[in-house]
């Protein structure tokens, strides 16, 4: 699989609490958009379910669709997240759901991480690759 770098920046991040344990505990669902630029270019949008600890670190869970183009090939996919936040910053791996992608980015897989820290725009590494669409998975 080729290894590949690109930026994203937030454009829009909107949290809301949905459970809440005083001193304990905070569940949150956030929904927010990307501006993508390099190898991935494009826009997203992305939801993810967040918990805090009393301690205000956490984990997150979320799902993301990528309107755009990857390398020469344009269409749209869905990406699917993990990972956790602290003071220090948030890491994350995510990949690209197999057999949920569409026009010229049909049979796309791969993954990628990130570690972010500050304001951004942020870097992520990521590999990916194109495989028969017929021999998708869904």
């Amino acid at each position: 699989m080729p290894a590949a770098q690109t930026q994203f920046a937030t454009a829009t991040w909107g949290e809301e609490t949905f459970e809440e344990s005083p001193g304990q505990r905070k569940m949150t669902r956030v929904k927010a958009t990307y501006t993508y630029t390099g190898t991935i270019e494009g826009t997203s949008t992305v939801e993810y379910l967040m918990v805090y600890r009393g301690d205000d670190s956490g984990q997150f869970v979320g799902l993301e669709r990528l309107d755009g183009q990857i390398a020469d090939k344009i269409g749209s996919c869905i990406l699917k997240h993990a990972g956790t936040f602290d003071a220090a910053g948030v890491t994350s791996t995510w990949s690209f759901v197999p057999g949920a992608s569409t026009g010229e980015l049909r049979g796309l897989n791969g993954q990628g991480t990130y570690a972010l820290a500050g304001h951004g725009p942020y870097t992520i590494d990521f590999t990916y690759s194109f495989e028969n669409p017929g021999s998708e998975t869904h």
